[in-house]
Formats: structure tokens, C-alpha cells, sequence
């Protein structure tokens, strides 16, 4: 059995975003949430299945939104692309269709006398690691016109302060840079919280939105509801951050915000897609326990890129081969899944942007000027669950679909997981179940403290063990490498002694697994 059809595990344990959905039941229009943006625990940005205009929210539409509203300008008249307000003067898109990839969802409605096809790309980048741990989405858009006739056409995007952080009270600043290529808008809180205080936003983090400085493109900061009159009644912006820029989230009702618009003039189409990028940085983006102590990682994107304006420039100008990247990634993933069947090639298609979009690959900041690039290793987030680091439970559904698609993240995802367990700080002989919080301020000792002798955590050491010896085995039968089994063979002994020791005497225990029987189930799935 191919490594790719163990990414069904991937959605049915662990990204519970299909509500009311029977895993039979697979077809689009029947999902609860669309994916627009996932690049990062933090970039995790979904919206409503409908084709008309809602607002996006993080992945717990109950705790954080995502004010990103679009506009598009029609022959004087606004609608409503992304986003929705009672407003008499603004109309709404007709629904259309949505069509998902493994990288991209794509709708296409209609906008009075014009067609807009609106694609979200979350690149999958896993062999070229700089463009992977670089946490920026693509949205485009491009316009024709459905009567044939030319039309005046203006498209407007914006984005809020409400990703930084749940207490909409924290004071922000923000600022607009125009590079040769690019403009673009960054936007982050005065005081940040370190590592996820509030678990479900970064409150660490820099907001960006930016576009290539090309047609006719204006831009506007501060607050939202004057940016947003200006374009639905002139099609433009006025160019102008506004001269307070330190203010609140939201304050006097009304939110911070950075907006860019195009303006086309009157065209029947437009010749290529007009491209924006969002962002959400953070650094350092881990904190975590090794054996020498505390340790702070930055994002791989560092080792190439000191400016962040430079890497802005390069990912704005990278959309067309970015593209063709996607495209040929998605026809792989689509086309090994319709092998099987159809269903479950939309399965692999709404799965693989929550596996990649879960990770950071990190390196070891070694002053704050200089970074390790030898020195890499991958966290992901239990996102929407625990918010745990590398769990083994999560980690282990989301498994092959590293070794389908790059075994070497696959290794560095488990390297944290053994060397922290290898080190003097850890005595258990079992396998502990992840890494902590790494993206708060709980860090790992508190695994030290699992006692595996009570009857209902009992099991889940079992399983936490057999999982990391399968994960293990699996990368190295995959990549040919055996370093981490040369490495840590200590450990894993321990492992296999625990669980020989009591796997078999188990049945009476409840729990994902209860007997070396199904342990060696798995392990003829995996292979």
C-alpha cells in the first residue's frame, strides 16, 4: 500500500474542520469550512463552504476572526468578493463554484456584467525549505467580462489586526514600505506576548498584506471604515498612512487596517491575475528544552533572507512559477489518489494543506545576528487540539504524508522528540507524548511528570511508544539513513523493552490500542 493513503488518518484524527460530515461524504459543497490561507499554526485562515461573500476566521471561528474583507468595483458600483456588512450602497456577488486542490481553492462568482475567478494559494514547498517555512499566502484574482463589452473595473483588499491577538483593547502600530517591486503594509502589537499566551493567535507576531507595484495600485493604513468608503466611492485610495499609528486594535468602532487597491480602468479582461500576499512572522517562532538548556529558533526563510522586504519582493515576484509548482504537486497528489478512487483523491485535496500548514522548520539562532543553518529541526503544532508540539498521536497520522512527499522532514520532525528524551532531563522508559507547548510558555519538563502506572493513561504511553519505534523505522527504511537509529538506539531500545515488557498482558485496557497485535498491524501498514 502506497505511503500517500495513510494521509487519511491525518484528517479523520486529528483537523476536525469537517463538521457534520460523514468521512464518506466527501464532496465539497458538504464541508463545513473551506482552507483560504495555511501556512503556519498562526496563518490558518478558513472560511464558510457558501459561494457568497463571508467573513474568514482562523481555524476557531469561536475565538478569533480574520477581518478580510474584498471589494470589487464595477462600472461604479462595489460587491462585496470576500466579507459581508449591511451596507445599502455595497452589492453582493452571485454564487458560483468552488474547486479545491491539495494546494489552492478557487471560486468563481459573478460581479454584476464580470466573472471573477478568486484562487487562495498556500504553496507546498517541502524540498526548497526556504519557500516552505516562509509564512505567506497567495490570493489572486483576475476579471473578464461576461457580455463582451469593456467595463470600468477597481479591486480593493484589506486586512485587520484581528490575527495578532484575542484582546482587541492591545495597542498596535504599523507601518507601509515601498520596495521596487512591492508595496506593502506590516502591522503588529506594541507589547507582544511571547509564544502564544492566548494559545489560539500568535500575540507575538507581524501582520503583512502586500501586492507588486504595478497597474494602477493605491494604498491606504489605518482606519478601516474611511479606507473602505474611499475606494467603494472613488475606486482608489489616498495614499496616506494615517499619522496616528499607534491605536488599538479596534478603537471608537473601528479597526486598524492596511488596504491596497488596483485600478484597471475600463478593460474586457484583465491579461494576468492580480496577485496579493499575506503574512504572519514571527520570531523567534520556538522556544524549546534541549540538553544545554532553553533554546530560541528562528524560521529557516532567515538563512537566506535579512531583510523580510526581501523576501516580500521575491515571493510576490515568484507567483507564476509558484503556479506551476502547485499545479504539478497537486496533479501528483491528485492523480496517486484517483488510484484508489475519486473520494478519496478530494480527501488528499482538502488534507495536505493542514499537514504542511501545522509546521515550522526552524535553525539555531547562535547571536542575534547569526544563524545556524546546519543546525535545522521541524516543530509541528497540534493546531485546534492541544496546541502540543511534535505529538506523537498527531504526528503519527500526519506521517507519510512526509515520507510521501519529503522523507528528510520527516527526520526532523522526530529529532526533537529523541534528543529531548535522550537527555538528562527525561527518566521515563516510555516514550513521552510530544514535546509540550513550544509555541507557549509551558515547556517541556512538565512531560517529566507522566506517570504511565495510572490505568487510563497506560494505553496512551503504549501507543506513544510503538509510534515513535514505527516513525523511526519508517524514515530510515525510506531515506536510506539510518543516523537516527545509530543515534538514539539506546533509547529506542528502552522502547521496544517497555513495550515487549507490557503490550502483550493489555487487553483489559481501553484505549487507540491495546495489544502488540495491533502494534504489528500498523507497522504492516506503514511499510
Amino acid at each position: 500500500m502506497p505511503i500517500i493513503h495513510r494521509l487519511l488518518s491525518f484528517c479523520l484524527l486529528t483537523h476536525a474542520v469537517i463538521r457534520g460530515t460523514n468521512a464518506s461524504e466527501w464532496a465539497f459543497s458538504t464541508l463545513a469550512t473551506i482552507p483560504l490561507a495555511l501556512r503556519s499554526p498562526y496563518l490558518n485562515i478558513w472560511t464558510g463552504s457558501s459561494t457568497t461573500p463571508q467573513w474568514p476566521t482562523l481555524w476557531n471561528k469561536t475565538v478569533c476572526g480574520a477581518s478580510w474583507p474584498g471589494l470589487v468595483r464595477v462600472d461604479g458600483i462595489s460587491y462585496w468578493w470576500q466579507g459581508t456588512e449591511r451596507r445599502s450602497d455595497l452589492a453582493q456577488i452571485v454564487p458560483g463554484s468552488i474547486q479545491m486542490s491539495p494546494t489552492r481553492t478557487r471560486f468563481q462568482t459573478v460581479a454584476g456584467p464580470v466573472q471573477l475567478n478568486i484562487t487562495f494559494l498556500s504553496p507546498i514547498e517541502p524540498t526548497d525549505w526556504v519557500k516552505q517555512s516562509f509564512p505567506f499566502s497567495y490570493f489572486a484574482i483576475d476579471v473578464s467580462s461576461r457580455d463582451g463589452q469593456k467595463h470600468d473595473i477597481q479591486l480593493y483588499s484589506q486586512i485587520s489586526g484581528e490575527l495578532l491577538a484575542v484582546d482587541y483593547a492591545q495597542e498596535v502600530t504599523f507601518n507601509t514600505v515601498l520596495t521596487s517591486q512591492s508595496i506593502f503594509h506590516s502591522l503588529r502589537k506594541i507589547e507582544p506576548s511571547h509564544f502564544d499566551k492566548a494559545a489560539e493567535t500568535s500575540e507575538d507576531g507581524t501582520l503583512y498584506l502586500g501586492a507588486l507595484n504595478q497597474h494602477e495600485i493605491s494604498w491606504q493604513s489605518g482606519n478601516c471604515g474611511v479606507a473602505l468608503d474611499e475606494f467603494a466611492a472613488n475606486g482608489t485610495l489616498l495614499n496616506e498612512q494615517d499619522p496616528n499609528n499607534t491605536r488599538k486594535i479596534i478603537d471608537d468602532n473601528s479597526w486598524v487596517c492596511l488596504s491596497l487597491a488596483y485600478n484597471f480602468g475600463s478593460i474586457s479582461s484583465t491579461s494576468s491575475p492580480v496577485v496579493w500576499a499575506l503574512g504572519l512572522v514571527r520570531e523567534p517562532s520556538i522556544r524549546t528544552v534541549t540538553a544545554k538548556g532553553t533554546e530560541l529558533r528562528s524560521s529557516y526563510f532567515w538563512t537566506k533572507y535579512p531583510k523580510i522586504d526581501l523576501a516580500i519582493d521575491d515571493f510576490l515576484a515568484d507567483y507564476e512559477e509558484a503556479s506551476k509548482r502547485a499545479q504539478t504537486l497537486d496533479m501528483k497528489i491528485v492523480g496517486d489518489g484517483n488510484d484508489i478512487s475519486q473520494s478519496y483523491a478530494d480527501l488528499l485535496a482538502f488534507s495536505a494543506r493542514p499537514v504542511f500548514g501545522a509546521i515550522h522548520i526552524t535553525v539555531a539562532r547562535t547571536s542575534p545576528t547569526t544563524l545556524d543553518s546546519s543546525d535545522v529541526k521541524v516543530y509541528m503544532k497540534d493546531v485546534g487540539n492541544s496546541s502540543r508540539s511534535n505529538a506523537v498521536d498527531v504526528l503519527f497520522s500526519a506521517f507519510p504524508a512526509f515520507l510521501y512527499l519529503d522523507v528528510k522532514l520527516a527526520g526532523l520532525l522526530l529529532e526533537p522528540l529523541l534528543a529531548f528524551q535522550s537527555s538528562s532531563q527525561y527518566h521515563n522508559n516510555y516514550s513521552a507524548s510530544g514535546l509540550g507547548k513550544c509555541f507557549q510558555p509551558l515547556l517541556p519538563r512538565y512531560l517529566i511528570s507522566i506517570d504511565c502506572s495510572l490505568r487510563h493513561c497506560f494505553s496512551f504511553c503504549l501507543y506513544s511508544v510503538w509510534s515513535m519505534l514505527i516513525m523511526t523505522l519508517a524514515h530510515a527504511r525510506k531515506s536510506g539513513d539510518g543516523t537516527l537509529c545509530k543515534r538514539y538506539y539506546s533509547l529506542l531500545k528502552i522502547w521496544a523493552d517497555y513495550l515487549g515488557a507490557n503490550a502483550l498482558d493489555n487487553d483489559s485496557l481501553s484505549g487507540p490500542r491495546s495489544s502488540l497485535t495491533e502494534f504489528i498491524v500498523d507497522f504492516a501498514i506503514i511499510f
